[in-house]
C-alpha cells in the first residue's frame, strides 16, 4: 500500500514530461488503483473507485482525498498517530536533459 501511495502521488504530478515517461506513470497509477482494490480497506477501495470513475469520465481525477485516505489507513496500520489532512501534494519541476 505504501508503494501504491507513492505511485499515485508521482502520477498526480506528471507535468511536462516525455510521452513514454507519462505513459509509464499512468501505467503505475492503474497498478496502484488495482492494488488498492485488492488490499485496501473499505474506505480506501471506495475512494480509489471514486477516483478511477472521475478519471474515466474526464473530470481530472482529484487525487488529494485518495492520498489522504491511504495515508490515514497506513498510519493506523503502523500504529502511528493521526496527522492533519494534507491539502497539496507537489513535486519540484526539474529540467529535462
Amino acid at each position: 500500500m505504501i508503494e501504491s501511495w507513492r505511485k499515485i502521488e508521482k502520477a498526480a504530478n506528471v507535468g511536462e514530461t516525455k510521452n513514454e515517461d507519462r505513459n509509464k506513470r499512468y501505467d503505475e497509477l492503474e497498478d496502484a488503483v488495482a492494488s488498492i482494490n485488492l488490499l485496501g480497506n473499505a474506505k480506501e477501495v471506495a475512494e480509489a473507485n471514486r477516483f478511477a470513475v472521475s478519471l474515466t469520465n474526464g473530470e481530472g481525477g482529484e487525487v488529494t482525498t485518495l492520498l489522504n485516505t491511504l495515508r490515514d489507513g497506513l498510519r493506523a496500520e503502523l500504529g502511528l498517530e493521526p496527522v492533519a489532512e494534507m491539502r497539496l501534494f507537489m513535486r519540484m519541476k526539474r529540467t529535462l536533459k
